[in-house]
């Protein structure tokens, strides 16, 4: 991503496994998101680099440029030419910034260098607060620390701390309180026409021996840089395709759920960014199904082994897990889209040892419906129990009985894995009742209703089209593609002609990321390639409406404004959420390429629904990196399978109809 205006409207967000990184694209720290954070604290609240004698500003800087792993600033002065180059390390706590001059004139610059800190050691959740820091300089860094944590930085340049400490109060939408730190000075002779560069490295930590300890772990920058671009180059060209916007918008999404990816006392996907940093099991369940498909096999069996570690007594998944161990379990859904993820892992996986470490949960979460459910099949939620959270739809959902369907499925699969043939074929009778209760009760004036207790006509009716349950899909489709449902900027929430409807309502009426990615799942399902095709194309003009090269959580679905409408007031959508990037991944591997893999019978089958003549695929299968050539001539289709094991699997090729 390359930009030389607006750079004030736009910010980007750098992460590793450890912390992650907010800022605007013109310099700015404009929020009180910006700044770099670890786990579920803050740290480092601003910086700001002073040359000589004009600060690295939005007035002085004249270009922007991003690529997923690092971001540079380009400033112009007066002799001198700067970059900043910016990296969040892959395994540790910190934030790398490479500030390199450039002496355009033919005789020696001395260039002193003041870096300003802004220090705010805080919880997510907190604002303005009076702790009180303490300040120790030693062996080239500045340490800075209260009762709740420490930031230490320094250079690889000799510097010196000068000036008093002070604290000060801003308003970045909210009241802040920091701590600066005095001025951190150093300097370099340039010579003439010739270019040097300082690395400055911020680290945080629990104590000020952690922080010494990530400093002493942490290596040369070259070796950083590579190290991150083999982690986000890695799927670089695993979609070779003749259309550009797929193959970006599918890598970016890749690059989205990389970012998403952290270890701490936990390991596993977070939800998004700047403020969903925690395990949502409803969100995980997209999220893990995708990072299967694209062969991250490591953090989908850890974010499965998290929820299972935290499973209720009664069998239920964990709404949500917090960074520092907190779980609720308000969700209606996220049970059955665990044992959907389950079952997608250990199917593209071939891993039945750890399907036999988690039997006990899938058994307490199966034996949770069969308590739960009623003679149809269904299951009834209370208040703010589905993905629409602000909303009050207590009853019986149209999404979470699809998603159960398709739970119970996967539970048949993997009951008969187990060795349990009576158990799975009776989850596989039970699915089949749900399926045609589905049918009967929820059918309503030629559409799905959403709630059997008087729902409204919403986008929960693309569930049971995703999941093969419907009988009547181009009916569901000729609605929800009409303008009823359907903007130029995505898919409505909630049709246009409810009382309730607002564009800009979170859950009435705005446009999500995974919601407009499962219509275009259900385009592709049903052979109509075009259609498909322009919803993706719509999520793509997402990317970079904010935050740059990352996919939204949601938007006005009249405008496509991340400014939406929730019950306590107006606020931005999260600007990258995880299963707006799953929901990407999923529908174009397992709907537009119809690909479905199975490790333990080596076999893949095919279904696609492409628009052009070759498309080529490298993925993960159990370890091994296989490349697929789909062609399709007509309504005939040609697939040939290359295996970096030299292993023989059978292609199975299903023509869309």
């Amino acid at each position: 991503m390359y930009l030389t205006q607006e750079l004030e409207k736009k910010c980007y967000l750098l992460a590793g496994k450890k912390a992650f990184f907010h800022r605007f694209c013109d310099t700015g720290f404009r929020t009180k998101w910006t700044g770099l954070w670890s786990g579920n604290k803050k740290f480092l609240e601003y910086f700001a680099f002073k040359v000589n004698e004009e600060w690295l500003s939005p007035q002085n800087c004249i270009r922007f440029e991003e690529d997923g792993a690092t971001a540079t600033h380009f400033f112009e002065l007066d002799k001198i030419k700067v970059e900043e180059k910016i990296l969040v390390p892959e395994q540790f706590p910190a934030l790398i910034c490479k500030l390199t001059f450039l002496n355009k004139t033919p005789k020696d610059i001395n260039v002193e260098v003041n870096l300003e800190v802004g220090v705010n050691i805080r919880k997510m959740e907190e604002n303005w607060n009076e702790r009180t820091y303490s300040k120790k300089f030693e062996e080239n860094k500045v340490f800075v620390s209260n009762e709740i944590g420490v930031l230490a930085f320094g250079s690889s340049t000799l510097g010196k701390d000068i000036l008093s400490s002070y604290y000060k109060e801003h308003y970045p939408g909210e009241l802040q309180r920091c701590f600066v730190p005095g001025i951190y000075n150093t300097s370099i002779v340039l010579p003439p026409l010739s270019a040097q560069s300082i690395i400055f490295t911020f680290v945080c930590g629990n104590s000020e021996k952690d922080t010494k300890l990530t400093f002493s772990s942490i290596s040369s920058w070259e070796e950083i840089l590579a190290r991150k671009y083999e982690v986000y180059r890695i799927n670089e060209d695993f979609l070779e395709t003749e259309d550009p916007i797929l193959k970006d918008l599918f890598y970016a999404a890749i690059i989205n759920l990389e970012k998403c990816a952290y270890e701490g006392k936990i390991k596993g996907f977070l939800a998004g960014y700047p403020w969903f940093t925690q395990l949502w099991g409803r969100d995980l369940g997209w999220i893990i199904r995708a990072a299967v498909d694209v062969g991250n096999f490591e953090f989908a069996k850890s974010s499965l082994e998290a929820l299972a570690k935290n499973q209720s007594e009664e069998g239920l998944i964990p709404n949500f897990i917090t960074l520092d161990g907190r779980v609720d379990y308000n969700s209606a859904d996220a049970t059955p889209l665990w044992i959907i993820a389950l079952n997608k892992y250990v199917e593209c996986s071939g891993d039945l040892d750890f399907l036999e470490r988690v039997k006990e949960n899938l058994l307490k979460a199966l034996n949770w419906y069969k308590k739960s459910c009623d003679e149809n099949g269904f299951v009834s939620n209370d208040s703010r129990q589905t993905w629409m959270d602000t909303l009050d739809r207590k009853g019986t959902c149209l999404e979470v009985c699809s998603i159960w369907y398709e739970a119970l499925k996967s539970g048949s699969n993997l009951l008969n894995l187990l060795g349990d043939f009576i158990g799975s074929k009776a989850l596989l009778e039970s699915s089949k009742l749900l399926r045609n209760n589905i049918e009967k009760y929820f059918w309503k004036d030629e559409f799905y209703t959403d709630n059997l207790e008087g729902g409204e006509r919403s986008i929960n009716a693309v569930f049971p089209l995703v999941f093969g349950i419907s009988k009547r899909p181009l009916k569901v489709l000729k609605i929800l593609e009409s303008s009823e449902f359907t903007t130029e900027f995505g898919i409505r929430t909630l049709s246009k002609y409810s009382n309730l409807y607002n564009p800009a309502g979170y859950h009435t009426g705005a446009s999500w990321g995974i919601t407009t990615a499962l219509m275009a799942c259900a385009e592709f399902l049903n052979n109509r390639t075009e259609k498909g095709m322009e919803y993706l194309q719509k999520i793509s003009k997402t990317l970079n409406k904010f935050c740059v090269n990352s996919l939204p959580e949601a938007w006005n679905s009249e405008d496509g404004s991340l400014n939406l409408v929730k019950p306590f007031g107006c606020e931005y959508a999260a600007f990258l959420q995880a299963w707006s990037a799953a929901g990407v991944i999923i529908c174009i591997d397992e709907f537009l390429l119809g690909l479905k893999e199975d490790a333990l019978n080596k076999s893949i089958t095919i279904s696609p629904s492409i628009r052009e003549s070759r498309v080529k695929r490298k993925k993960l299968i159990d370890k091994d990196l296989i490349e697929l050539a789909i062609e399709e001539y007509g309504k005939r289709v040609r697939c040939t399978c290359k295996s970096s094991k030299d292993r023989f699997y059978k292609l199975i090729i299903l023509p869309k109809v």
